[in-house]
């Protein structure tokens, strides 16, 4: 049975949001949304994630990949220094934050 253009296009929405949550799905990703959702900054330099973290540097560049490459995070590059923000256009994103924020309320 073909699929209709606004099922294909459900399809790919849920494919979107399932990719984003299976790079949540670990607790080191969960510990860097929730740093960037809860330090009071708009955006962090790749050293303090894994500094404030207690984590080795490779680690938190793997895990901050992951999570940029799924939509969550975004980064921005001055100069030689990489920062990681939440990316608030997305929606999932959006609700996490949310989540993660009223845990810490």
């Amino acid at each position: 049975m073909n699929k209709s253009p606004l099922q294909k296009n459900k399809d790919s929405r849920f494919a979107d949001i399932s990719e984003m949550l299976k790079a949540l799905a670990h607790p080191a990703r969960i510990a860097i949304i929730d740093l960037l959702c809860n330090c009071g900054c708009e955006r962090m330099m790749v050293k303090n994630i894994y500094e404030r973290l207690k984590i080795e540097q490779p680690v938190a560049s793997k895990h901050l990949g992951i999570l940029k490459r799924s939509g969550l995070l975004k980064r921005e590059m001055k100069g030689t220094s990489a920062y990681f923000l939440l990316n608030m256009e997305n929606t999932v994103t959006i609700c996490i934050s949310h989540c993660l924020k009223k845990r810490h309320d």
